[in-house]
């Protein structure tokens, strides 16, 4: 055996091996792992990772956008940046609207319907990094939109989500609350059905997106 090769020990532990890593002063051709002491394996290049191995300088390693799962945050780490510039992660307030409306496991009356939407919104932002404000289902009144609206401003939320409301009955109030509490209005229904109320505009920098 080479009197050049540098041995980074297997060592045994409860009947299994564990490995040792570190750097080596260079010049040594191979590593010899040792796995049993009647069995050496070696071979030029065996078990030494070459430089560059996992980045070398220049690669792009992380993108603008780029979510910092734990992969991405140990290469990070790896790269030596001890801090990362990041965008907080938005706040998504949610509204129902309602009479009609009753929470899960509620028992429905003949003119009543169970709100699901909540849900299916609330995971589809989640999924893209937002953080949720469940403001509950409100009644069909003006006064209970807009203390909803108010309370989703004083939490800071960037986008307010309504479900419901959003069309020209009687009872669909949400659109003229929202533009008497100072909503701008970007645009309002689009050709699809069903969908066609859709709502989009902006209150005191605070994103509105209506669902019909």
């Amino acid at each position: 055996m080479s009197a050049q090769v540098r041995l980074y020990a297997f060592y045994r532990c409860a009947g299994s091996f564990q490995r040792g890593y570190g750097p080596h002063s260079g010049g040594h051709e191979k590593i010899v792992g040792w796995s049993d002491p009647h069995h050496v394996r070696s071979g030029k290049g065996r078990h030494i990772r070459p430089k560059g191995q996992d980045f070398t300088i220049g690669d792009v390693v992380l993108r603008a956008g780029d979510v910092l799962d734990a992969g991405r945050l140990t290469v990070a780490a790896g790269m030596n940046h001890p801090q990362l510039p990041v965008l907080m992660r938005p706040k998504v307030a949610i509204l129902a609207t309602g009479d009609e409306l009753l929470s899960p496991g509620s028992v429905p009356g003949p003119d009543q319907i169970i709100a699901s939407n909540t849900y299916g919104v609330a995971a589809i932002a989640r999924d893209n990094g937002a953080e949720i404000i469940d403001l509950g289902i409100v009644r069909d009144d003006k006064a209970a939109i807009a203390a909803a609206v108010a309370e989703a401003q004083a939490v800071g939320a960037d986008v307010l989500v309504t479900l419901g409301g959003a069309s020209v009955g009687d009872h669909d109030l949400v659109q003229s609350t929202l533009v008497e509490s100072g909503m701008v209005l970007d645009f309002w229904q689009i050709a699809m059905r069903p969908g066609k109320p859709l709502m989009v505009g902006s209150l005191q920098g605070m994103t509105v997106l209506g669902l019909p």
